[in-house]
């Protein structure tokens, strides 16, 4: 069997869309007001939100301080989407040029970023000096052929977009040497809207509500998250409501000056706050261009579930071999100009969790394990048992015993699933079998699903995958007979035939970051840092009864425990 896909060309663009605020120098400036009152509570209907525009738009300006710059080619640009727990980030180059104004003038700049491929047409016209007319925000612009469109047509008729980036500038600096001038700019995607904002001691999360539309009763507080949404995942699914959690010391505030911080912290920024409610419902909260998204991390990496509602990859991509694709495809000496893989024997090693939360009204601890009894991992040690180690997690604010618990398993799964970790870098905009009108790589998000594999080329079989050759060997007696055949013993073959098979290896890895790398003279690189999601060892459909009980002294489990205070630690194993 020859190859079954021909070498995948490509027409890459890439191009930024400036929205710059200049500084007033004196001038007077109309500032927008806030659609609600500074404090919710329950009450009377709260009047609703008029505003329409995403953070990135234009809104009416009478002060005329407000512009916006299109179609720049940067030079070079850099995005990372780094995972659910940190924010999307780009960095780019322009030159001078192509922004002839002095930075210093720049009050705030906006930025979205457009990635993706031409088609053969536009890019030969585009090069000849041909344009194209442009609408948006009620103004007609034109732009060359061969800049990356806002929208485009995909294979199978579906509208799809090219924009890959929404946030702001954090920094831009101007660099003017015997070299070409050029403009630098780092952003952060619009996270950092949140993040720069602090909570207010007084405004607190309304109860007896979806968290969703809570999320969003209070986010209308702040003029300028208008147009920021809040949407709860899977798609159907009733959102929680996040007061049943408080338990009785819901809706109290700490002292003036503290906002929501715990006694001794610093003020807390809103997404702080935010983060710390999606987590005593036992959620995870993370920015999607202009959406707040909150989802428990167990639907985000849902065995089986191989494709975003959002994503517009499909499957059911069709080789000429006859073969279907149901997940995107990488394989080394294929698609792939490199392939990684690392196995972390201590940081990814799977551990016990136990979470912690005293409650002030008893005066006692609220304690949660995960896994429970039967699944706990245990570590050898000397002598004939082993040992349990636990990572020990403080947390605050949690009343009920069966939300410590979801919060337990939760953590266990952003920081003990995935083991085996798995790095690709390649230089093609489509995942295998894919061209230049479907740029799907550039639609991953962390938590997509991916095969990875490589090509083999041995005298009795042209093309091996790594699926292939784990297919061959989840059979013992044909494992035996390969190692044997390396000229192996037969007492380790069987022994290591026996460990491959219990230990479930995949070919299947979630997409934990995402790199792009763009430059006007060698295009894209893009380089994939995934991992296993792993299934066999404590994997429940429901959350099972609480088993720890309250308690101020002594551990619930009577079994050893060796435990590690990790306060102050990340808590996602995407990370």
């Amino acid at each position: 069997m020859g190859r079954e896909v021909a070498t995948q060309d490509y027409f890459p663009s890439c191009k930024v869309r400036l929205i710059i605020r200049f500084e007033e120098f004196g001038q007077k400036t109309s500032i927008p007001k806030p659609v609600k009152r500074p404090t919710i509570r329950k009450g009377g209907e709260e009047p609703k939100p008029t505003a329409t525009t995403k953070p990135q738009d234009i809104t009416s300006s009478s002060d005329d301080l407000t512009h916006v710059m299109v179609g720049i080619i940067p030079k070079s640009a850099r995005l990372g989407r780094n995972g659910i727990r940190e924010a999307a980030s780009l960095s780019f180059e322009i030159k001078y040029t192509d922004f002839p104004l002095d930075p210093r003038t720049v009050r705030a700049c906006a930025v979205e970023c457009y990635m993706g491929t031409v088609s053969a047409e536009d890019f030969a016209k585009g090069i000849e000096g041909a344009t194209r007319s442009v609408s948006d925000s009620g103004s007609t612009y034109s732009e060359p052929c061969h800049m990356v469109p806002d929208n485009f047509t995909g294979p199978r008729g579906e509208q799809r977009s090219n924009l890959r980036f929404q946030g702001w500038a954090d920094n831009i600096r101007m660099v003017l040497g015997e070299d070409e001038p050029m403009l630098s700019f780092e952003c952060t995607d619009n996270t950092r809207l949140l993040i720069g904002q602090e909570a207010p001691s007084q405004l607190i999360i309304e109860e007896g509500i979806p968290i969703d539309e809570a999320f969003r009763k209070y986010m209308e507080n702040f003029p300028q998250f208008a147009g920021i949404g809040c949407v709860y995942l899977p798609d159907g699914e009733t959102a929680p409501d996040i007061g049943q959690s408080f338990g009785p010391t819901k809706g109290k505030t700490t002292k003036k000056g503290q906002g929501h911080a715990p006694a001794g912290e610093t003020q807390q920024s809103v997404w702080d706050y935010l983060t710390d409610c999606a987590r005593m419902a036992g959620l995870s909260i993370r920015m999607y261009g202009t959406d707040v998204i909150i989802q428990q991390v167990r639907a985000l990496l849902k065995e089986g579930m191989d494709h975003r509602e959002d994503d517009p990859f499909r499957g059911g991509r069709k080789l000429p071999s006859g073969d279907v694709i149901t997940r995107r495809r990488f394989i080394y000496g294929e698609n792939l100009k490199s392939l990684e893989t690392q196995r972390n024997f201590t940081k990814l090693a799977p551990t016990n969790v136990e979470l912690r939360c005293f409650c002030p009204t008893n005066k006692q601890v609220l304690v949660a394990r995960h896994p429970l009894n039967a699944d706990r991992q245990t570590r050898a040690s000397t002598g004939d048992k082993g040992d349990q180690v636990w990572k020990v997690y403080p947390v605050h604010g949690v009343a009920d015993e069966i939300t410590l618990q979801r919060i337990a398993q939760e953590v266990y799964e952003q920081l003990c699933r995935g083991e085996l970790e798995v790095r690709c870098v390649t230089e093609n905009l489509a995942s295998y079998g894919g061209g230049n009108d479907d740029p799907d790589v550039l639609d991953l998000m962390p938590g997509d699903s991916i095969d990875a594999g490589i090509k083999r080329e041995p005298a009795t079989q042209q093309h091996v995958t790594t699926s292939d050759l784990e297919d061959e060997l989840a059979v013992e007696n044909s494992a035996v007979e390969y190692l044997l055949e390396q000229g192996l013993d037969e007492r380790f073959a069987r022994a290591y035939a026996k460990a491959f098979i219990n230990v479930g290896l995949t070919s299947t890895y979630h997409l934990r970051k995402l790199g792009v790398e763009w430059s006007t003279e060698d295009g894209y690189t893009i380089s994939l840092e995934c991992v296993n999601y792993v299934v066999v060892r404590a994997d429940k459909d429901s959350l099972p009864a609480v088993e720890p009980k309250k308690s101020s002294k002594k551990s619930p489990d009577p079994s050893p425990v060796q435990a590690e205070d990790t306060e102050g630690e990340s808590e996602t194993g995407t990370e």
